[in-house]
Order: C-alpha cells, then structure tokens, then sequence
C-alpha cells in the first residue's frame, strides 16, 4: 500500500528539477467516454457537459486549478479574483458539482472546490488520459495516488492512471481555456510615441516549454496557410510567428509571446471560440485595434490603459 505514495512523490521530483522530457504522448483527441459514463450514472437527471465545455475545463484547470493533498483533506480547487466570479459560476453550472466560498477576504478572490469523494473519482476520470501539460501529469499521478489508497481501503475499484498526454489542436477550446487562465492581450505604449501588440502565454518549468512551443506551432501554421499575407514577421525560427523565451526577472517562467501584426494570426481562433473570462474584454480591445485602418494615438492610449486595468485586477 505503502508504494502508492512513494513513487508518485519520486517522479515529481526527478522531472520538476531536471531538463528530462520522458513522457508519452498520445496522438488522439481528448475523450471522455469513462467520464460520461460515470457522470450519467451519478446524475441521471442532469444534462451532460458538452465536450467543448469539458475541453475548455481541462485548459483552465492545467492553467488555474489545483490538486490539494493535505494530511486530513484531498480535493480539487481553482481560485479567482472577484472579477472572474461568473467563471466559476460557469464551471459549477456546467458540471452541476463543487462549492463556490470567499477564499481571502483580503486579497477578494473566490474558488470553486470539490471535496466530496464521489465527485472527485468522476473528475479524476476527466483528468485521467486527457493532459497536456508534463507537470501536470505527474500531479494527478500523485493526487491519484493517495486517492486509490482511500478506494482500496474501502473495498472500490481504483483507477488506473494513463501515464501520457494530448496535444491540442486549434479545432478543440483546450488552448481557450488555457488562455483564460493563463493567456495576456496588451497594448503598451512606446517611448517614442508608438505602441506595441502584445499576446503572452506563460507557464512554469521548462519541462512544459514544450507545450508553448507546439501551441506557437499551430498558430505559426495559420501564417503559413496565407502567404498571401506579406506583413508577418518571422520570428526566431523558420516559419515563426513569435518565439518562447525565459523570462528574464523570473527564474523557471516560460513566455510564449506574438508580437503587433502577427498577432492577426491568432484571431480566427479567438473568434470561433469565445473567451469565458475577463480576458474576454482584453481580447476584444486587442483585436479592434489589430484590423482597423484607422484608429488615432489618443483612443490607442485610452485603450492600453483599461487594458492594463483589467490585466491587473485579473494578476491581483
């Protein structure tokens, strides 16, 4: 029994603290049969989350969400600021499971948590064969770990944990629901008067550098599609829309970032798949600014500004 916790707590380790990538990954989208299948079964009455909704949650909860092993409690959480209340009003509705509590009356952020033993074994289904991101990976291993200690103590089937993960594609919302927890649209001001465009997309470790590398690669294929287009600027790399770099303050942080009119590549992706967040009114400003002809110095400040506003309420 006792090898339940042991390995998980090894593996974390060795991965998180060297440059090793020894991860499967599996080339399929992401499914939930097991998960439905659980899901009808506790909740016959409820409506079953789309696909899409589920996609979408994945991404936020790779991004935002936490997997919580303390010595008397193990459960899932995603915290929020107060602005992003409708967010996890969202989640709770779509799924018809969790708790929404004020998490820190200081700092005015919220979280959805389930505790309850049922719904998270149906949430480890979910998760179980369908991550992207390494890190991430070997947490549910740990977390399902001690989840099969408690399911073997009381005589139930354990899950067997899938030791791979997906990739996602710009037809699925995994990436939309990464953006909303992990994603940044900005216009900054120049010294010199001008502006810049900005889309960032950051993450921890580099072990999941990889992850902003190939989402670079979807969107620099959507330049590529259009070579009509003559105004992209290459960026580091053959065919690159952008580049990911370390950033240079924060040890162990990664940036996927596009820059000014490259940015329209990532447009018809946001467009088809909406943005559940604040960041909603961010993107929205963002693009206004990427496809019009005409917009004067003046509305550009006054833009960059309530963009900064709601990126910062959304940091904290």
């Amino acid at each position: 029994v006792i090898t339940l916790g042991i390995p998980c707590c090894y593996f974390i380790s060795m991965y998180l603290h060297t440059n090793l990538l020894n991860v499967d990954i599996k080339e399929e989208g992401f499914i939930f049969t097991k998960f439905y299948q659980l899901y009808s079964k506790y909740y016959p009455n409820n409506p079953l989350p789309s696909e899409e909704f589920l996609t979408w949650f994945i991404g936020f909860f790779e991004g935002d969400g936490t997997f919580v092993i303390g010595k008397h409690e193990k459960y899932l959480t995603i915290i929020q600021p107060a602005i992003n209340k409708h967010v996890l009003t969202y989640i709770c509705s779509n799924l018809g499971i969790g708790n929404i509590d004020v998490h820190s009356k200081g700092n005015n952020t919220l979280s959805w948590s389930v505790k309850n033993h049922r719904q998270i074994y149906l949430l480890c289904l979910l998760f179980n064969g369908n991550l992207v991101l390494p890190t991430r990976l070997y947490q549910l291993m740990k977390f399902i770990g001690y989840i099969n200690l408690i399911l073997l103590k009381n005589n139930v089937n354990i899950i067997k944990f899938k030791d791979y993960i997906k990739r996602p594609s710009l037809n699925d919302t995994w990436i939309l629901g990464y953006t909303d927890a992990k994603g940044t649209f900005s216009v900054n001001m120049t010294k010199l008067g001008t502006y810049r465009v900005k889309y960032i997309l950051r993450e921890r470790y580099e072990c999941n550098k990889g992850v902003l590398e190939y989402i670079l690669g979807l969107f620099s294929k959507e330049m590529l599609h259009r070579p009509q287009d003559s105004k992209a600027i290459m960026g580091p790399g053959s065919g690159s829309l952008g580049a990911v770099t370390q950033h240079h303050n924060t040890p162990n942080i990664w940036l996927l970032y596009i820059i000014d009119n490259n940015c329209k590549y990532i447009l018809s992706y946001y467009n088809k798949y909406k943005l559940i967040s604040k960041k909603i009114d961010t993107y929205n400003m963002f693009r206004d600014i990427l496809v019009s002809d005409s917009i004067n110095l003046n509305d550009i400040k006054y833009i960059s500004k309530s963009m900064g506003n709601i990126n910062r309420a959304l940091q904290g």
